[in-house]
Order: C-alpha cells, then structure tokens, then sequence
C-alpha cells in the first residue's frame, strides 16, 4: 500500500510507485474521483494519447454510411 501525506499548502506527493504504474511524468494532470469509501485517482487522458489508436484500420465508409451521418446531424 503507498500512502502520501497532505502538506499545510494542501498539496501531496505521489508515491513512486504510482508515479510509475500511471506512467507520470511532469506536468501531468490527475483527476480525483470520490467513490464510497474513498478515493480513486487517475491520469487525465490527451489526445495525444490515442494517436495511432486506429491504425491498421481499413474500414472504408460507404456512400451510405457517409449519407447516414449527416442524416443524423
């Protein structure tokens, strides 16, 4: 279990071992979830982060699908 300690300025320091299972670097932004009970914390998401997500994808839209959408909008 790591712990961390709130300081007088209200700031806490993340153990290393999270720091290193989230894959933290500096400038990073954390988000606070209060769950019952507790706390969860987790990295915030960039967009940077689901570069080459779709990769290798080649699914091409129809003339319908495409139609379909702005149908939708």
């Amino acid at each position: 279990m790591d712990y961390s300690t709130l300081t007088s300025q209200n700031q806490i320091t993340v153990p290393v071992r999270v720091r290193n299972s989230l894959s933290l670097k500096p400038g990073d932004k954390l988000v606070f979830y209060k769950i019952a009970g507790g706390l969860t914390v987790t990295k915030v998401k960039s967009i940077k982060d689901f570069n080459g997500l779709l990769r290798g994808n080649s699914h091409k839209l129809s003339k319908q699908e495409k139609e379909g959408v702005w149908l939708q909008r």
